[in-house]
């Protein structure tokens, strides 16, 4: 109840970028398409693991002072975390800190390998949400502006989840798609009950 813990002494989540770098040239997304940030222009690259941990434990000292803890921890925001292949042994250290309650990675999917998905699991991730940009592979294709197979993509998250269940993991799979293509409710309805097989919740959100 906000209205009882208002000031807050500690916010309630933390969003951390391990990269802004991408491999997909989205057209809706200032990563993908420079025109959308215009004159703007912000370093690129990857976070290294002693920045990271440095927030981590800077936060971690912070909460001993505090009788809030930050709820979730976010990691992702203009890139894909996927490419820092460090993200795992940071989950791993803000799991270890307990410095929030819920660690959340938003990914593509692009790179959800298998070795790396065991590394996930193994780090304990609480989250694992996939954009899915396009219900079809030509607009999926049309808008990454990439060659990547769309099936490849629905291959790597039904890993992750196979493995989530074999490795006896409590990772919750989350589908997110925006409905940019104003698809018909029958396509959005089979994407539903495809993507729900392999994972724990699927969300179509509208266009903002």
């Amino acid at each position: 109840n906000l209205s009882e813990s208002l000031p807050l002494d500690i916010p309630i989540s933390l969003m951390i970028d391990p990269s802004n770098l991408c491999n997909f040239r989205c057209t809706f997304c200032p990563t993908g398409e420079k025109s959308l940030l215009g004159k703007y222009e912000r370093p690129k690259g990857v976070m290294s693991f002693g920045l990271f941990s440095k927030i981590i434990n800077q936060v971690h000292q912070y909460q001993k002072n505090t009788v809030s803890k930050i709820k979730s921890l976010l990691l992702y925001k203009d890139g894909e975390p996927l490419v820092n292949k460090e993200l795992p042994e940071m989950i791993a250290l803000a799991k270890k800190l307990k410095i929030a309650e819920h660690v959340l990675v938003t990914s593509n999917a692009s790179y959800l390998t298998e070795e790396t998905s065991k590394k996930l699991l193994e780090a304990g991730l609480d989250s694992l949400r996939i954009s899915i940009q396009s219900l079809t592979a030509d607009g999926f294709e049309k808008i990454t502006r990439t060659k990547l197979d769309y099936e490849n993509i629905k291959s790597n998250i039904k890993r992750f989840y196979k493995l989530n269940n074999e490795m006896k993991k409590n990772t919750k799979v989350i589908i997110s798609y925006v409905d940019a293509e104003k698809k018909s409710e029958k396509i959005k309805s089979d994407f539903v009950k495809e993507f729900s097989e392999f994972s724990d919740r699927v969300i179509i959100h509208p266009v903002m």
